[in-house]
């Protein structure tokens, strides 16, 4: 036989020749039962462990009893403002519905425009927080984002609307910072959105950091100067002292803090509180106001929060120092600023970044210096 003739031969029985020397496959092994109850056993382990992050997060208990049963607990005090029981959805979503009227939110006759009551954009953000705070009550809110006014929210005596709150689905980031976007509705014959936010829910509270913003110079004004000759609040939101400066940067500003019962009534529970100060947090916006009216000769609304934290354990602290960085381009109808609520130790414990107010000359039919408000017809002014 040639070379060539072997080298064939051997090309074509090799790989038959390496199968035939292979060893068998083994045959497929059924599981012991000690494997299957150890399997088992990890399985229920993993299933219980899904269901305990379910019910931290989706709270309250998703199925259709819960959903249509009243709450089995007393809400917490840090959710005055909620008075129904928020049910969720099949998409995990939450959703409350409740009257808001003069008699409910007794504050709002503090807060008229026009003639008519409007809910300040300081306490629609207190009701997002809260309603939070309501549907994950093992969580801590530290900051609401991205609050932005889409149209203001009025209240008739005669023809009351029905508020409805509309929280989606959280979502939980490696952190462990729960997320969810919310917003505020109300309606009379048909729903209408007046905010939106979204609310970062932590396991404990932030702890307090020292001051950033510089305190601003300025001339003094007193703070029922202020209410008096510039502002448009009532009795209840007045919690400007002392304006100690008042400049072309800013302003800084002594507040005293208020009580869900000074704003909600005296029936109001001994045991209630605020996560967010309203009134307090409503003094930035006011400052916005009066800087806008005197140093560019337009009153300003606020239209936009980005940020709004809240740092450190509850104080209860009677006073506040209220540091705010305040700006407006020549020409544009943004004003915006920076603001520090800080405690007597200099810590922060309320802290607004990027706020947004918005100037027109036409509000300052509103400011009683103005000459604009002295023009007024009598039944246009503000009780």
């Amino acid at each position: 036989m040639s070379s060539r003739s072997t080298q064939a031969h051997a090309d074509e029985s090799g790989p038959a020749s390496t199968a035939a020397v292979q060893p068998p496959r083994p045959a497929e092994q059924t599981p012991s039962p000690e494997v299957l109850l150890e399997f088992q056993q990890t399985m229920r382990q993993f299933l219980k462990m899904q269901e305990r992050i379910l019910v931290q997060f989706l709270q309250p208990v998703a199925t259709d009893e819960a959903r249509a049963a009243p709450a089995t607990t007393s809400p917490a005090p840090s959710s005055v403002l909620i008075r129904a029981t928020p049910n969720v959805g099949a998409d995990g979503g939450v959703v409350l519905h409740q009257p808001l009227t003069l008699a409910s939110d007794p504050y709002l006759a503090d807060h008229v425009i026009d003639g008519r009551a409007v809910l300040p954009m300081a306490m629609a953000l207190e009701y997002i927080a809260q309603f939070a705070a309501r549907c994950w009550p093992q969580r801590h809110v530290s900051e609401v984002r991205q609050l932005q006014l889409m149209s203001g929210v009025t209240v008739d005596a005669e023809r009351p609307p029905r508020l409805e709150l509309r929280a989606s689905a959280p979502s939980v980031d490696e952190g462990g910072v729960l997320t969810s976007a919310i917003e505020l509705w109300t309606a009379v014959e048909r729903p209408r959105l007046h905010y939106r936010a979204s609310v970062r829910l932590t396991d404990a509270r932030i702890a307090a950091p020292p001051s950033r913003l510089s305190v601003p110079s300025g001339a003094p004004m007193a703070g029922m100067q202020a209410y008096t000759t510039l502002l448009f609040h009532g009795p209840r939101f007045r919690c400007i002292e002392q304006i100690p400066a008042l400049g072309e940067s800013g302003a800084l500003a002594m507040l005293r803090t208020s009580t869900p019962a000074q704003l909600m009534g005296a029936d109001t529970h001994a045991d209630a509180r605020w996560l967010f100060d309203p009134a307090a947090l409503d003094a930035a916006p006011q400052l916005a106001w009066i800087w806008g009216f005197t140093h560019r000769n337009a009153a300003a609304l606020p239209t936009l929060m980005p940020s709004v934290r809240r740092y450190g354990p509850a104080t209860g602290a009677e006073r506040l120092q209220l540091i705010q960085s305040i700006s407006a381009a020549a020409g544009s109808t943004t004003l915006r600023y920076e603001a520090e609520y800080l405690d007597d130790s200099g810590r922060v414990r309320y802290a607004i970044s990027a706020g947004e107010s918005t100037l027109s000359p036409a509000l300052n039919r509103l400011v009683p210096a103005s000459p604009a408000f002295a023009r007024r017809a009598p039944d246009d002014r503000l009780s």
